[in-house]
């Protein structure tokens, strides 16, 4: 089993790194760019945690004492130690704002796994990192690249991973602003918090993923909604306005018809998410399962391909990570385990998805009593489906 310990770098490696970290930090602060270099600094201290601990202790006790963007203050959410325990993916940080942790910045971003796009979604993507990749290019011809995008989709799909994927794919911090977490945060003060962080994550070098942007930017003819949230349209109409084409921000929504219209005419790319093909599945499965996909009987494999064309990727996510958890902690045969979490799927199959996943499994030569145990199917049931 790999380790997760992180390990030491040769002493000329580390030293030439360090350098190009050192002197670009110094650039930054010598030219002023105070928010900048604290940018730049929670970014690249997570890799000298090993090699320069005291240091890297001191200069995270600075980020935490400084504060930005009119009383807000930066604070390191996650240390590396708690990282390794809890299976989080990368240090966390998060500007609070009147005690309130608003924008939480991940640094560098790690994924679990990685993604399985269909075709649509994969050009989209590529597409947005080649235009963002190419805006020197671009500038010489008077334009910018994509900066503001809105991915649409039913939860679990894969939008918030979209988005990480993107800030991965372009050595940026993702800056993650839950808009429906912190609600009871903006009422009563007029988005005045809201223009805050917004405006503090436009002058980083960042990803900003404005999550569950229904919660605030709903039609403002909802006779529902009182006042108060019917001005924050304004105010993120206003800052999207303002927003800076060198940075990208992403807004993730799981109910797109609620949406202002003026709200959809402020993103210059729109990107639906569906539920994943059942080709996009088993090539997910596979990538969560590697090489103990392999190991699977055939009647396994069939019952869990057909359960997960009902789930969405963070299910499928979730079921195998917790299986492979499950293996180290209680050490024991994989299979037996995989099928345990993955039953309440299968059995949730409609009755003719079940007879079609049975009839499979019958033409593989597999016994009734075992293709009970997949489906949930009665043995008359089974007896009568045909084989031709």
């Amino acid at each position: 089993m790999p380790s997760n310990t992180k390990q030491r770098a040769p002493k000329n490696a580390f030293d030439k790194a360090w350098t190009e970290d050192l002197v670009r930090a110094m650039w930054l602060g010598l030219g002023g760019r105070t928010s900048d270099l604290e940018a730049y600094l929670r970014r690249i201290l997570p890799k000298w945690e090993v090699e320069a601990p005291e240091l890297t202790k001191r200069l995270q006790e600075l980020l935490v004492q400084s504060q930005q963007a009119g009383g807000g203050t930066v604070r390191r959410v996650t240390s590396a130690a708690e990282q390794r325990a809890n299976n989080v993916s990368s240090p966390v940080f998060a500007l609070t704002v009147d005690n309130d942790d608003l924008l939480r910045f991940e640094s560098p971003v790690v994924l679990p796994v990685e993604p399985v796009w269909s075709s649509e979604i994969a050009i989209e993507l590529n597409s947005i990192i080649k235009e963002r990749r190419a805006g020197p290019e671009l500038a010489k011809f008077g334009l910018s690249p994509t900066h503001t995008v809105i991915f649409t989709g039913l939860p679990g799909v894969g939008k918030t991973l979209a988005a990480r994927w993107l800030a991965r794919e372009l050595n940026l911090p993702l800056a993650v602003l839950n808009l429906g977490t912190v609600m009871s945060s903006f009422l009563g003060r007029t988005g005045a918090n809201l223009r805050q962080v917004i405006a503090y994550a436009s002058k980083q070098p960042c990803v900003l993923l404005l999550d569950e942007l229904d919660a605030i930017a709903k039609r403002r003819d909802d006779n529902s909604d009182i006042g108060e949230l019917k001005r924050l349209v304004t105010v993120l109409l206003q800052e999207l306005d303002a927003w800076p084409s060198e940075a990208l921000l992403i807004a993730a929504t799981n109910h797109a018809d609620l949406i202002d219209p003026a709200v959809w005419r402020r993103f210059e790319r729109r990107v639906a998410f569906p539920l994943p093909q059942s080709e996009q599945q088993a090539e997910l499965l596979y990538r969560l399962l590697g090489t103990d996909w392999a190991s699977l009987s055939e009647a396994t494999r069939v019952g869990v391909s057909a359960a997960a064309t009902r789930l969405s990727p963070a299910d499928m996510t979730q079921i195998a990570l917790r299986t492979k958890r499950e293996m180290i902690v209680s050490p024991g045969a994989f299979e037996p385990k995989l099928l345990a979490n993955f039953s309440g799927a299968i059995a949730s199959l409609p009755l003719v998805d079940r007879r079609k996943v049975g009839l499979e499994l019958k033409r593989l030569k597999i016994g009734q009593r075992e293709i009970n145990r997949l489906t949930g199917l009665a043995r008359e049931t089974i007896r009568s489906l045909q084989t031709k």
